[in-house]
């Protein structure tokens, strides 16, 4: 779906949002979707992995929206 509508961010930075990491981590993806998901990732700005059910990379994704925003 992403490089369906990635035109429409041309020349915008893009951040990705990797989230229920608690659950599932990209490393434990088969190769497969793990080639996918790179290539999503080589396509965006940044990329950012978060779980609020345990809280780690919330204040790290935070934090990049907001230097994004300034």
């Amino acid at each position: 779906m992403f490089h369906s509508i990635k035109p429409l961010f041309a020349n915008k930075s893009v951040i990705l949002v990797i989230n229920k990491i608690d659950a599932r981590k990209p490393e434990d993806l088969d190769p497969s979707n793990m080639a996918i998901l790179q290539t999503v990732m080589d396509a965006v700005t940044e990329t950012v992995m978060t779980s609020c059910h345990t809280e780690e990379g919330v204040i790290q994704a935070r934090d990049i929206v907001i230097r994004f925003e300034s």
